[in-house]
């Protein structure tokens, strides 16, 4: 039986890059098609299936991120990458339990996997045996939810959420905020809110603790 090669669509803005991975491919005989937006891209996946999809994150007119769920939402299958996960940040609070559920509600949308992250500062040596039963009750919530468990060290926990997630291509990251340090912590100095700032390639949804989801 004759060999089958594979049809392939690369969409890249950076046109030498783009020139150069489509005559790599070619060269090994597969049919490919080059796309420079993520309006590109949708064109010509509206009327073609290729067997697989190089999708650039950074596009000049939408996201990666944006090309994929619309995908989604339209009931194309055979794009999304089968990786694509939600990522929950897990802590000692109650309310953590509240940000899984988002998470999990989120992946079930999505058909996604669920993560949930905990990351251990240099204080955690110091938790108090109320702060560790806690947060062990959270993360037996997570693994009742399905989600698989991750606990990572750092002192930066935002960066640290942020390398997690583009390690686990986690396409969407849930985290809680005390609803009473307010507003102006968000925009300034709160782990949500460097998370905001560091996370410029995943969707970041900061829930409120007390908000009924």
């Amino acid at each position: 039986m004759a060999k089958r090669y594979g049809t392939i669509l690369v969409v890249e803005d950076e046109a030498t890059l783009r020139q150069v991975i489509t005559r790599n491919l070619e060269a090994r005989g597969h049919a490919v098609r080059g796309a420079e937006t993520a309006t590109e891209a949708l064109r010509h996946l509206s009327d073609w299936t290729p067997d697989l999809m190089l999708l650039d994150i950074n596009l000049p007119d939408r996201s990666g991120w944006d090309v994929l769920r619309e995908l989604r939402e339209h009931h194309i299958e055979a794009a999304w990458p089968a990786g694509e996960r939600v990522m929950a940040c897990v802590d000692v609070r109650p309310d953590a339990q509240r940000v899984l559920r988002r998470g999990w509600r989120m992946a079930n949308r999505l058909q996604a996997d669920l993560l949930a992250v905990f990351v251990e500062t240099p204080g955690w040596a110091n938790a108090s045996p109320e702060e560790r039963r806690a947060l062990e009750e959270n993360l037996r919530f997570a693994e009742d939810l399905g989600a698989e468990i991750i606990r990572v060290t750092g002192s930066d926990v935002a960066k640290e959420l942020v390398r997690v997630a583009r390690e686990k291509n986690a396409g969407r990251i849930v985290i809680g905020h005390p609803r009473r340090r307010g507003l102006s912590l968000l925009l300034r100095g709160s782990t949500a809110a460097k998370l905001l700032r560091l996370a410029t390639d995943v969707d970041v949804q900061v829930v409120a603790a007390g908000k009924d989801l």
